[in-house]
């Protein structure tokens, strides 16, 4: 456990001398708060994170000995998990071949996949730095807590959330198609990453500044704000739709999104409440609510309520259901940008007592869903013995 949290304080450290310092010397520092939580996912034994075993050593091993990449993209294996090859996302199966070409090591293939993952997350907190104002070791501090255990695991999925994590700036500079084509390259690593649509398509409807018409009642002028409006609109949508998951426009968005097979787990009755997934997000609605007058010129507030709300739908219908639960984490990683913003428009003193009531909350939450519980199998942690 202890090296899990060791490892979390020098990344976010080296975060922090990066943020205080100037000059090309700072960038050093940033590396290393990359390297060293990847150095520990690379030295970490198959047994941490069930898809090690399932997945990701088989494929390294079958890339490993192939030389021709034709031959070995549509190769028909069975792998551990009892999924055939041909089923995992293009995308991570030639990432896999490339990097066995350079090492044929689980060890190079586990730290170049989180170096990928953690780097992503840092350049992307980076970007949005010049937009919003947050704390770069705080922001990869809660992402430690929230997901690092995680993508030891889910570690295609990771790769995909990562990416559009990395794009979402993109959407701050308008650069639109710069996103919608980092969703595509986040579907070749994980087929869900396909809701970066929905996170698309929500953005736009709510970042834009428009006017509702005013209208009279008696002697009174009314003024209907458009965005309040168009928040409450697309929170009582999903909730209707949620509601009745045999519906047929529930069925329609997911063939769309090439997701039907989500659809036909809920609709089967795995939609059911989970009071621990929505009293973990709490804490970030309340946050929410009470920074919202001090968030009145931030115009990513309303996208923010809408993520938080939508997610905590997502999430109390996922006590019979992982595949919901991964779903909604797609949602959840915005956490990461958003926590970090609403705190910093408090002034010094009570920023800081929220950051550190927020780090205490976090690491009571790390401690218990992969320490007491053991979430995907990633504590205690245990070293590769072929590296030493």
């Amino acid at each position: 456990m202890y090296i899990y949290l060791i490892t979390f304080i020098l990344s976010c450290l080296s975060l922090f001398v990066f943020e205080k310092i100037d000059g090309r010397i700072k960038y050093i520092f940033l590396g290393i708060g990359v390297f060293i939580p990847a150095l520990l996912a690379g030295c970490r034994a198959d047994t941490i994170g069930t898809d090690v075993r399932n997945y990701v050593e088989p494929i390294q091993i079958y890339a490993s000995g192939m030389r021709s990449f034709t031959e070995y993209i549509n190769g028909n294996i069975v792998l551990l998990s009892g999924d055939s090859f041909s089923r995992i996302e293009k995308g991570y199966s030639a990432f896999v071949f490339f990097i066995s070409k350079i090492n044929k090591s689980l060890f190079f293939n586990l730290f170049t996949t989180q170096f990928l993952i953690i780097g992503l997350m840092v350049v992307g907190l980076v970007k949005i730095r010049k937009y919003i104002n947050i704390s770069l070791p705080f922001s990869m501090f809660l992402y430690y807590m929230l997901f690092f255990n995680i993508s030891l695991n889910l570690v295609r999925q990771s790769i995909a959330m990562s990416i559009l994590f990395f794009a979402f700036p993109f959407l701050l500079e308008n650069k639109w198609i710069y996103f919608l084509i980092s969703i595509f390259i986040a579907t070749l690593f994980h087929k869900t990453a396909i809701i970066g649509l929905i996170i698309f398509l929500l953005y736009v409807i709510l970042i834009k500044k428009f006017q509702v018409p005013q209208f009279k009642y008696g002697m009174k002028t009314i003024h209907i704000e458009g965005k309040p409006l168009i928040s409450g609109a697309v929170i009582a949508i999903v909730i209707l739709i949620l509601m009745n998951p045999s519906s047929s426009i529930l069925n329609s968005i997911l063939n769309i999104l090439n997701l039907s097979s989500f659809g036909s787990l809920y609709s089967k009755g795995f939609g059911i409440f989970s009071f621990n997934q929505v009293i973990i997000r709490v804490p970030f609605l309340l946050l929410l609510i009470f920074s919202w007058e001090k968030m009145k010129n931030n115009d990513l507030k309303y996208f923010y309520l809408v993520l938080t709300v939508i997610d905590i739908l997502f999430a109390q219908m996922s006590g019979g259901s992982s595949i919901i639960l991964r779903i909604s984490y797609y949602l959840s990683i915005f956490y990461i940008y958003a926590v970090p913003n609403e705190i910093a428009v408090y002034s010094n003193k009570s920023r800081i007592l929220l950051q550190v009531a927020f780090l205490i909350g976090f690491i009571s939450y790390w401690y218990y869903m992969f320490v007491v519980n053991n979430y995907n199998q990633t504590v205690p942690f245990v070293f590769n013995s072929t590296l030493f």
